[in-house]
């Protein structure tokens, strides 16, 4: 994915494989120091919406015991 393409992603559209995989995606740059702000946003706003997603889902197993 361009950086051009990260400025314009949706995250709260996307679906979780899609998250996923644009998480990996921007670890392999961030390993080979190729990332930067846009980048750290993206894995920021990304990681959150996974997270915000899976919540109900924890709260509900929770309940269940």
């Amino acid at each position: 994915m361009t950086r051009y393409e990260m400025k314009r992603f949706d995250v709260a559209s996307a679906s979780l494989a899609e998250l996923i995989r644009l998480i990996a995606e921007i670890e392999a740059l961030k390993g080979a120091a190729l990332s930067g702000p846009i980048e750290d946003n993206l894995l920021v706003a990304s990681m959150a919406e996974i997270d915000a997603r899976l919540q109900p889902r924890d709260a509900e197993i929770a309940k269940r015991g």
